[in-house]
């Protein structure tokens, strides 16, 4: 009789464990999986225990008027915005970044709508939407920046966009500031993909 017992005992023990090594296992794959999140929301990049915030991620123009190319810093416009863990983040990150075009009128699709993204380096990103592919949803995306890290020395990196319609003299650009409004707007948001731990070095 006794031995029975141990033996329902011992079985009985055996099952809690595995039982127990599923649910920490289910839960553990949960947590720690990477998920992105997100469309123009604050919360973008999410994988382990690290959260990136991006403190104004929509961009928006309307109506805008060329300006020299040399103006840009003063006329342009202009969105400044930052990335950082959140409080509840303890590891590092390493991301990319994107500005996704959710919409633009035709008027703005040419070599003349201009965008800068300046991240405190010598040389600032910039280019043009001239040659945007769009997907199934009517949406481009431009790649700016990679290997864009979070650390505990630094917890916080800082952006400033900026977007303007380049005027050229020898150009007639009669068709950027006329039309109504669906042919000169611009709508879009910056979107950050990463995950957690350092980034990797190209070649290595």
């Amino acid at each position: 009789m006794e031995k029975e017992s141990n033996k329902s005992y011992i079985i009985t023990m055996i099952v809690g464990v595995l039982c127990l090594i599923v649910v920490v296992f289910s839960v553990t794959y949960a947590y720690f999986r990477p998920r992105i999140t997100g469309e123009g929301k604050p919360i973008e990049a999410i994988a382990g225990t690290v959260k990136l915030s991006i403190s104004e991620s929509k961009i928006t123009a309307n109506a805008l008027a060329p300006i020299r190319d040399t103006s840009k810093d003063t006329k342009a416009q202009k969105n400044t915005f930052t990335i950082s863990r959140t409080e509840d983040s303890n590891l590092g990150a390493c991301y990319a970044l994107y500005l996704v075009v959710d919409e633009i009128g035709s008027a703005m699709q040419n070599e003349y709508f201009k965008y800068e993204l300046d991240y405190g380096a010598d040389t600032p990103i910039s280019g043009d939407f001239s040659n945007l592919t769009f997907d199934d949803e009517g949406k481009a995306s431009i790649g700016l920046l990679v290997n864009q890290e979070i650390t505990d020395s630094k917890p916080q990196n800082s952006y400033t966009l900026r977007l303007w319609l380049s005027y050229d003299p020898d150009v007639d650009q009669t068709s950027l500031i006329t039309g109504d409004a669906t042919t000169r707007t611009f709508k879009g948001h910056v979107y950050a993909s990463g995950k957690s731990g350092v980034c990797e070095v190209q070649g290595n």
